[in-house]
């Protein structure tokens, strides 16, 4: 499924039995059967992954993977059920390469993006938030979308709000006010000025019809209700 900047999504996917192979303090390293080690790969990548035992261990905020069985019992050399069930996460960047980008395992990638679980905020200009949904890579995930804010609008889109101001939309929390600071935010209805093509009067006629009632602040609630977060803190790490 593609993404987009702001999408609440709810991940999950099937139990595998994956071996434990090694247990030091907070994490479990094991093999994830999805991946494999790519030969032409600068970084040289093992095949194995370290997965938080916990709440506690300082990365269980940076996957959505989870042992669906008290890894407290686990020991070395044998196999346990892991999955992802239905947690809630927000999209928070999205990366297209023209080059398949080398991440150390195959299928590379030609689009990644940046997911944080829910109520998890993003640290300003920090690296490496959260985790990664790389595609072609991980269709084993099921991505269910549960909210995308203005999702009647596109990159680009010059809209004429209900106060006569034009405003260009570049991401849901993100609108440049023509001759303004672009502090503020559209008022409800919103009408399409441009671009001008075949669909302009279907696309004019669908966001009339979205933005008739409600507003940006119900628009922006539902998010935060969705996500957990206050949206301005995506935009640190869309912007990166």
């Amino acid at each position: 499924m593609d993404v987009h900047i702001g999408d609440a999504v709810q991940l999950s996917c099937d139990t595998v039995l994956v071996p434990i192979l090694d247990i030091s303090g907070d994490y479990i390293t094991t093999r994830l059967p999805w991946y494999q080690v790519d030969p032409a790969s600068e970084f040289g990548w093992d095949g194995t992954r370290r997965l938080p035992r916990n709440p506690d261990a300082g990365e269980w905020l940076a996957t959505p993977f989870r042992f669906q069985e008290d890894p407290t019992s686990f020991v070395p050399g044998e196999t346990r059920p892991l999955s992802i069930q239905g947690i809630v996460a927000y999209v928070a960047r999205v990366e297209h390469f023209d080059q398949p980008l080398d991440v150390g395992w195959l299928p590379r990638p030609t689009v990644s993006s940046a997911l944080l679980l829910q109520g998890n905020v993003p640290v300003p200009f920090a690296e490496d938030q959260g985790f990664s949904y790389n595609l072609p890579g991980d269709e084993f995930m099921n991505v269910e979308l549960l909210f995308r804010p203005y999702a009647f609008l596109e990159e680009g889109d010059v809209i004429l709000d209900a106060r006569g101001l034009t405003w260009r939309f570049s991401r849901p929390w993100l609108w440049e006010m023509e001759g303004g600071s672009g502090n503020d935010a559209p008022e409800w209805p919103l009408t399409l000025r441009s671009p001008i093509n075949p669909s302009s009067s279907s696309r004019r006629r669908r966001i009339s019809q979205a933005t008739r009632t409600g507003s940006h602040v119900d628009e922006l609630t539902r998010w935060e209700q969705m996500s957990h977060v206050r949206p301005i803190s995506i935009e640190h790490i869309a912007n990166q």
